[in-house]
């Protein structure tokens, strides 16, 4: 919070009391964020969007371009600009190759580019364990991964809506855990988010995530 407001111009109190829902006038009235704040966040925004259309490092590949449309085709959005279509359903979808093709880069440049605070990466490589993916959901989120395990579900749960497209990057990682059952649970831990909060979410992992869904 406090390099919140160092960035935005206002005091931490501020920040604080607009994220908890408690900005409001003498009469109770919840009011909009400061202006001078709205305008620092759109300042960083613009530029942050400008230093991902400098850079060179990225070329839009037609393997790029795949991953792309099919997160476009899992989400509901439109291909030509990345919006969320009416009426679309959210899906869950799978995205299976050999290492080093471009996947991890092509999902968190889609990141970038489509957020609008909608797209979440998630790096599923350290997780041996349900808590270990509830804390990378958090991190995501801006959630205290310290805060107790029954509360940090449900604030991801409450965190997280349809226009959510989530991108579970390693998936390997936890379809070939040492214990089966582990792997078992952390998946359904994914399938119930996503059953819960009705969003859409893709999986991507190398062939071994296939191999041992087929097992």
């Amino acid at each position: 919070q406090s390099d919140m407001a160092r960035e935005w111009g206002v005091s931490t109190t501020v920040i604080s009391r607009v994220f908890s829902g408690k900005y409001a006038n003498a009469e109770g009235q919840v009011l909009s964020p400061p202006i001078k704040m709205l305008s620092r966040i759109r300042e960083q925004r613009k530029l942050q969007i400008e230093i991902t259309h400098r850079r060179k490092d990225r070329v839009m590949t037609p393997t790029v371009d795949a991953i792309w449309k099919l997160c476009h085709k899992i989400a509901g959005r439109s291909f030509t600009d990345g919006k969320s279509v009416p009426g679309q359903k959210r899906l869950m979808g799978f995205l299976f190759g050999d290492s080093h093709l471009g996947k991890t880069e092509a999902l968190r440049w889609y990141r970038e580019k489509f957020n609008h605070g909608r797209t979440m990466y998630i790096d599923l490589q350290d997780c041996n364990g349900v808590q270990e993916i509830y804390k990378e959901f958090g991190r995501a989120l801006g959630i205290s991964p310290n805060t107790p395990s029954a509360k940090l579900k449900e604030r991801i749960i409450r965190a997280i809506d349809s226009e959510t497209l989530i991108l579970c990057d390693e998936f390997h990682h936890i379809t070939y855990a040492y214990r089966k059952n582990s792997s078992k649970l952390m998946v359904n831990a994914l399938k119930s988010i996503k059953d819960r909060t009705r969003c859409a979410m893709l999986l991507c992992g190398t062939h071994v995530a296939r191999e041992e869904l087929d097992d």
